[in-house]
């Protein structure tokens, strides 16, 4: 599917808006096994390590290394989309957003792949901030976009900067923006801002603990 949409883009023009979700669907799931993959393997590399089976490590931090390589290829090819067709094609202002956010997500992806390299958590941050400024300025508190890139850029805050404190601002703000306007939603989005609601209340359960227990 992602090889597919890749095509469609390459072939010039403004997605349609099902288009567009088709396309961040297929590439959402192919860099989510990877990230999976990373993670797995991440976690096998540091158990070895600890318990002394070094052989096992190098293995493990080998398959790490091909994990990353791929994720991160894949945020490229998608990152090269948007700044190539996508955004530049973009005559909606939701449109735009939406690839914004998408941009933000990517660089986020990259950052986790290397949390070693400042630069990648720099531009990360840069993307994130444009995204967020954007939908606030854009979009009601209870639009899916919108509220789909504040919980982005709260994980953002948390797993990649490691500031707990912000994080829990920026999610709490969301949320309860969002339930300002919450009977004003339409039909068709009712289901994806609960759903987004609801992650966003479990993240604040979690990351308030965190900050608790410092």
């Amino acid at each position: 599917m992602a090889d597919h949409m890749r095509h469609v883009v390459e072939a010039g023009g403004e997605l349609t808006p099902e288009e567009g979700q088709m396309l961040s669907v297929a590439y959402k799931n192919k860099v989510g096994i990877q990230r999976a993959a990373w993670r797995v393997v991440d976690a096998t590399m540091q158990k070895e390590t600890e318990v002394g089976h070094l052989e096992e490590a190098s293995y493990a931090a080998e398959y790490k290394k091909q994990a990353m390589f791929a994720g991160v290829r894949t945020c490229e090819e998608v990152l090269r989309m948007l700044e190539t067709d996508l955004l530049p094609n973009a005559t909606h202002p939701e449109t735009r957003v939406f690839y914004l956010k998408m941009r933000a997500d990517y660089y986020r992806y990259i950052a986790e792949f290397h949390p070693e390299i400042s630069e990648c958590r720099e531009k990360a941050q840069w993307a994130s901030q444009e995204a967020y400024a954007a939908c606030q300025e854009g979009l009601s508190p209870t639009h899916p976009i919108r509220l789909g890139m504040c919980l982005s850029q709260a994980a953002f805050q948390y797993e990649i900067l490691g500031q707990t404190s912000v994080a829990v601002q920026m999610g709490k703000k969301a949320l309860d923006d969002a339930l300002t306007q919450i009977d004003d939603v339409p039909e068709e989005h009712y289901k994806d801002v609960v759903l987004i609601m609801s992650v966003l209340r479990d993240n604040l359960a979690l990351w308030t603990t965190d900050m608790q227990s410092c």
